[in-house]
């Protein structure tokens, strides 16, 4: 399922607000119940609403997959202490590094992880919490492996950038089917722009029908 719409007032970041993996749907108190209701039915798992750090994004900062959940030191206790009771099945930890955007620095579904070199010194912390093998590297020449690139458990797109190497050491890494597109009439940043797992793909409203194709095709929603 493809939904395809403005659910944050013309922000058309929707990987920059919310998270989502194959067990949860993680989103800001700013969005209007009636997109929570239709972003947790299109999904197919539950929503909770959640700040970290108090602000106004969570995707941006958090990310996840079915066995685990890496967020930033900036959480307050209070969030982090509702996190662990409404996911009480789901490895969650704490990273404490000076990059707080952890959702922007790693690429990960339910078989592997992709991280920044920024957050290599944690390597086998997010391994442990995630449940899968990982790997530190970067492709289309950023370290934003994560506002780069979006993953599920059937394929991976990422930066047009990215060359032939790129899309097959990420392939190797998250073993899924990997190529290049971008979304929102060309904007190459898609885990920033768009939110996916196994049951649906939302992306912006400026999404062109080609690129709702090819993102069709290569994350099999």
């Amino acid at each position: 399922m493809i939904i395809h719409k403005d659910f944050f007032g013309g922000a058309e970041s929707v990987g920059v607000f919310i998270s989502v993996t194959e067990n949860y749907l993680l989103y800001p108190p700013i969005v209007k119940k009636a997109s929570v209701e239709e972003l947790s039915k299109a999904f197919g798992v539950p929503a909770i609403s959640i700040t970290i750090g108090n602000g106004r994004v969570v995707g941006a900062y958090v990310v996840g997959n079915k066995k685990g959940l890496l967020i930033p030191g900036i959480v307050l206790t209070e969030e982090l202490d509702k996190l662990q009771k409404t996911l009480p099945d789901v490895n969650i930890t704490v990273l404490n590094s000076k990059n707080n955007a952890l959702g922007n620095l790693i690429l990960c579904n339910d078989k592997g992880a992709l991280i920044s070199f920024k957050l290599q010194e944690f390597a086998e912390t997010i391994q442990e919490t995630l449940g899968v093998p990982v790997k530190v590297g970067k492709f289309a020449g950023t370290d934003l492996v994560g506002s780069s690139g979006l993953a599920n458990n059937a394929g991976a797109v990422l930066h047009p950038l990215a060359n032939d190497q790129d899309c097959e050491n990420v392939s190797q890494v998250l073993s899924v089917p990997v190529d290049i597109s971008t979304v929102n009439c060309g904007i190459p940043y898609l885990g920033a722009c768009a939110a996916v797992n196994n049951y649906a793909l939302v992306v912006g409203k400026d999404t062109t029908g080609p690129e709702l194709q090819r993102l069709s095709e290569l994350l099999a929603v």
